[in-house]
């Protein structure tokens, strides 16, 4: 009777696949971009205004002066340009007509021109041209404007049916996995399994329907007061009242009736609380900061590669997307578009470009090592285009999909270690790295599944009593592996793999095996993109070091004065390793938010005294070769972060480092502070305080130092 019920539950599961892979491709097949208009923009610093009569010009500003016949030449790109958008730099006070006329080659304006309006309270305006060769375009409107720039569009003739070949993949795949379902018991008994936790929590929740309620009505209660006190502050004229601030104070009281309501589980399911942390903090962080790049390191090369991949299939991006890249500096130096008028002008202007099906080449791809730790943001961008949201909730999509990954990884990790879960969670809420992880990079991936691997390892090394696995040697491996594969200098950090105890094995043959296993996982994407690199050449370096850098020049000074450069490199590094001193710029440094307003000895103080304490009395200790080890790690990964940046970045013969950020070292913490922390003394501080009460305090005193952070560096401007 019961597997008949089972195979019953088995037919509806497999619909729901099917139905789950349609949905997939259909996503996938409405998130690309086809038929459209191939379009370009005026290139930066380029003129494309010649003249004008009829107003008076400030810049780019135009002052009607009431002239019969008034006019901005502006320049023609393309011989086949069908559509052109005109973008303000002011809304349309009212619905304005405009004409563009047409000036040929020898400076005679042509009869046939072409009409428009500007429409009331948009900062775009759109018109269809005629195909032709021009010298130039008069455009002529008789009111005050700002015109800040100009695209030239055409149709690009592309066939919008390979759309529709991606929704037939996703129901044949569909299809094909509901028949391995079927075929392959073990997708059977995951199934089974999955029934009867789902029977569970139906039965919980019917059970403890009451006490669902009363903690959603706490929830509830903090939420509410939280914006209560927004609108307190607003009227005593504290804060300037705005949507972003009325979701922060709702998350940050949600985050405090959390800490309230589930405060017993802080201690043995941190995981969970843990988790939810990250979750809310970081989706304050992706939600508030401007929808632009240029607001952490190097986000728009970031960003630009997470574009290139989630456009792998159609191989086009949209104009939007080449506006904020061209934006990034004034962005980055000059806090352009952190204002809420300016984020409100932002969001129409890249709206109305992808409506207008603007579309140009996307960038190239990165290499593959690199592309994989930008699957997450570029699932992201997939699905924010393909189930229909605005530019400005998919940029925003694409970054949190770092946090997402951040919090499954924190989630795992804590719960594979037996005691010190709280270490994980410490190194997570770094100001600078919960920063990052909110932005578009590849730190966040290397630091987490770093982290996952690591703590695996850890894990096994505290239940001494029990064998490993198999299954946790491959898991370890192919975690590190994937954390190493965009940065190969981070491959020290899989070496701390080989320390496992001997006693974990059932004989000779095992240790072979998984030290062989933690070898090849730590060599093999070194030696495949190391030679890639070597057959391609050093080249030139980074170019953002300047003229000045060239990586092969800077090798051979390297081989031709050696002691020289050890000493610049020594020389560095005791400023670089030591915390007190390089601590400032991975603490406590937001990228172009600044320095958050705290000195970096508080953080330090609060990660050290919560892995120190988060010691327990008869755990397992690590003895001094595995601690020397981890310092060694964290060692040899500064130097060799020093020593790339001295080829790849610093100008040719420099007696110093240049480009070294603070943050590069930050995946190299975990083992060292975890390792280390890890001693025999007597836990004076939870013989007086609960264990979950430090760990809310220490979660609460960081959220608090990076939210202080965001608050200056970007919400108080909006």
């Amino acid at each position: 009777m019961y597997k008949r019920k089972m195979d019953k539950r088995m037919r509806v599961y497999q619909a729901i696949v099917i139905i789950l892979f349609t949905l997939v491709g259909v996503v996938l097949g409405n998130s690309m971009y086809l038929d459209g208009y191939s379009a370009e923009t005026i290139n930066t610093g380029e003129t494309y205004i010649y003249s004008s009569n009829g107003y008076t010009q400030e810049g780019k500003y135009f002052e009607y002066t009431g002239a019969d016949f008034s006019y901005v030449q502006v320049i023609a790109k393309n011989t086949d340009t069908e559509q052109i958008m005109f973008v303000f730099g002011q809304k349309a006070q009212k619905d304005t007509a405009f004409s563009l006329y047409y000036v040929d080659e020898m400076g005679n304006v042509l009869e046939n021109y072409s009409q428009g309006v500007w429409k009331k309270g948009k900062y775009t305006a759109t018109v269809d041209v005629t195909p032709g060769v021009y010298n130039s375009y008069l455009f002529s409107m008789a009111s005050n404007f700002s015109l800040e720039n100009i695209y030239y569009a055409k149709q690009n003739g592309v066939s919008s049916n390979p759309r529709i070949l991606v929704y037939l993949f996703g129901l044949i795949f569909g299809i094909i996995f509901a028949i391995m379902v079927e075929c392959v018991s073990g997708m059977r008994n995951l199934l089974y399994s999955i029934e009867k936790k789902r029977k569970h929590c139906v039965e919980w929740c019917k059970k403890e329907q009451k006490t669902i309620g009363m903690y959603m009505l706490k929830l509830g209660i903090f939420a509410g007061v939280a914006i209560v006190t927004m609108f307190l502050l607003n009227y005593f004229g504290k804060i300037k009242l705005s949507e972003k601030i009325t979701f922060v104070s709702i998350m940050i009281g949600c985050l405090l009736g959390i800490y309230f309501c589930f405060r017993k589980y802080a201690a043995k399911k941190i995981e969970l609380i843990g988790c939810l942390t990250i979750l809310i903090v970081g989706s304050i962080f992706s939600i508030v900061e401007p929808p632009n790049v240029g607001v952490s390191w190097d986000d728009e090369a970031h960003y630009r590669n997470s574009l290139s991949v989630s456009h792998l299939l159609d191989k086009q991006i949209s104009m939007a997307d080449v506006l904020i890249q061209n934006d990034y500096q004034n962005v980055a130096l000059n806090k352009y578009n952190y204002g809420r008028t300016e984020q409100r002008r932002y969001i129409e202007i890249t709206n109305e470009l992808i409506q207008n099906r603007y579309y140009t080449e996307r960038y190239a791809l990165a290499s593959w090592n690199l592309n994989i730790s930008y699957l997450p943001s570029a699932i992201g961008l997939i699905i924010g285009r393909g189930i229909g949201l605005s530019f400005y909730w998919t940029i925003i999509l694409g970054r949190w999909m770092n946090v997402l990954l951040v919090a499954i990884l924190s989630f795992f990790s804590m719960k594979a270690l037996k005691t010190g879960k709280i270490v994980v969670l410490l190194i997570q809420l770094i100001p600078t790295n919960l920063f990052l992880m909110s932005n578009y990079n590849y730190d966040t991936w290397l630091t987490s599944w770093s982290l996952l691997g690591l703590s695996l390892f850890f894990g096994e090394w505290q239940r001494r009593d029990r064998k490993l696995s198999r299954n946790v040697a491959w898991k370890m491996s192919i975690f590190m592996f994937l954390a190493v594969m965009p940065k190969l200098i981070y491959f020290p950090l899989t070496f701390i793999l080989i320390f496992m105890p001997k006693c974990k094995f059932e004989n000779k043959k095992q240790v072979w095996f998984y030290r062989s296993l933690i070898l090849g996982s730590t060599f093999l994407p070194f030696i495949v993109v190391y030679c890639q690199n070597f057959l391609n050449g050093l080249g030139q370096g980074d170019v953002r070091g300047g003229e000045a850098v060239n990586a092969t020049t800077q090798m051979d000074f390297v081989k031709e004065q050696p002691m020289q450069v050890f000493n610049t490199l020594v020389t560095f590094l005791k400023g670089y390793l030591n915390p007190l001193i390089e601590g400032r710029e991975y603490l406590i440094n937001q990228a172009y938010f600044g320095y958050i307003n705290v000195h970096h000895y508080v953080v330090i103080a609060i990660i050290l005294f919560g892995a120190i304490i988060s010691r327990e009395k008869h755990e397992a200790k690590f003895p001094w070769w595995t601690k020397i080890g981890c310092l060694f790690v964290y060692a040899i990964i500064g130097a060799m972060a020093a020593f790339s940046m001295y080829i790849t970045f610093t100008a040719v013969g420099a007696d110093t480092v240049a480009g070294c950020q603070g943050r590069y070292i930050i995946p190299a913490l975990f083992p060292a502070l975890f390792v280390c922390s890890r001693f025999s003394m007597k836990t004076f501080v939870k013989d007086v305080v609960r264990e979950e009460n430090i760990n809310l305090l220490l979660m609460l005193l960081l959220c608090c130092v990076s939210l202080y952070g965001m608050w200056k560096g970007c919400l108080s401007i909006y």
